[in-house]
């Protein structure tokens, strides 16, 4: 969590250590065999191309009827109540156990869009390593 934290992608108003977690889990049940460092190139090039501006793709561990969970999620979970200009949501990243808690709802557009920006530099670095076949420093993904 620390290279997320000094990328900015982790903290206040940011994605949670649970959130993130929920993420990596997504990538492992739809990877089962993948190793772990394919996970992490997985994690950005899948979440740096997520359409985080589309309520209606969320990210869940279990198979989720979106309709029935914009039911299930009340809308002051579902939509930032924190944001009283009515600022359409980002997309939930939902707790696996019904009922479904969204666990993007305290990030603003504004942080999304920072941390989409984020996303992208590491996959960006890390295709390049990949593309160039050079090994990849652990501090080339952490440092801003």
């Amino acid at each position: 969590l620390t290279a997320f934290s000094e990328r900015e992608l982790y903290g206040a108003d940011k994605l949670t250590g649970m959130t993130i977690n929920i993420m990596i889990a997504k990538l492992c049940i739809d990877h089962e065999t993948a190793t772990a460092d394919w996970i992490l190139v997985m994690f950005f090039e899948t979440f740096a191309g997520w359409d985080w501006f589309d309520p209606k793709s969320p990210i869940s561990l279990t198979p989720v009827d979106t309709w029935q969970t914009l039911v299930e999620v009340s809308e002051s979970q579902f939509y930032n109540i924190a944001n009283r200009f009515k600022e359409p949501p980002v997309a939930p990243v939902l707790t696996p156990a019904s009922p479904h808690t969204n666990l993007t709802q305290s990030v603003s557009i504004s942080a999304m869009k920072r941390i989409v920006d984020e996303l992208q530099k590491v996959n960006a670095i890390i295709q390049e390593a990949l593309s160039n076949q050079k090994p990849l420093q652990w501090s080339e993904l952490v440092v801003n």
